[in-house]
């Protein structure tokens, strides 16, 4: 359970903006940047438990990966830090190109996804947003106590990406994936793969 400090859902460092409704867009990138667009959240944990254990956990993989690599061809991995306390910048990439995954099946976005469908325009060039790229969005109903000791009386439930807000208590998936940089040098990185709201039932 962490707290969101910082969300990028659809707020792009380019010259458009499709997660928000507005008169005008303008698109002026070219095809070959589209593979940068990502979606990212920052999160703290607010001094908890878990996400003292989740720092643990990523700094051991951290060492895990360092083990795989020849010396000096895993750059340097550290977390981030927001108003003094560490922070995880999670983040995932709209769109794969094709060649480099041929049997991947595109998911289409959803309206609230892209409302103004300019993420589905820009996938029918040389990308794909399948099932590595998407990010899946979710509340997740958890009782403060348990009724029964057999029975836990949780779920999960689709939702959309505009429900979340800066300071929201959230459940994160994220993938620790090392990918190749120039000079064949590699790097560390938390890819997002899906968020839940947390609404505690009592």
């Amino acid at each position: 359970m962490f707290r969101l400090l910082q969300k990028s859902l659809h707020e792009y460092t380019y010259t458009f903006n499709v997660g928000k409704h507005t008169s005008q867009l303008s698109v002026s990138i070219t095809s070959a940047c589209y593979k940068f667009l990502r979606q990212g959240i920052s999160i703290i944990g607010a001094g908890t438990t878990s996400f003292d254990n989740a720092v643990k956990s990523a700094q051991e993989i951290y060492s895990l990966f360092l083990c795989q690599f020849p010396d000096g061809k895993l750059g340097h991995w550290s977390l981030a830090t927001h108003s003094g306390q560490p922070a995880f910048d999670l983040s995932n990439r709209y769109f794969t190109p094709k060649k480099d995954a041929p049997q991947m099946k595109h998911i289409p976005f959803t309206e609230t996804e892209d409302p103004h469908g300019i993420l589905e325009g820009m996938a029918k060039s040389r990308y794909i947003h399948g099932e590595d790229n998407k990010v899946h969005y979710f509340t997740h109903h958890k009782p403060t106590h348990i009724v029964h000791s057999d029975i836990l009386q949780t779920s999960y439930e689709d939702t959309k990406l505009q429900t979340f807000r800066i300071g929201d208590i959230i459940e994160v998936q994220m993938t620790f994936l090392a990918v190749l940089m120039k000079g064949q040098t590699f790097k560390m990185l938390t890819v997002l793969h899906s968020i839940a709201l947390l609404i505690l039932l009592r």
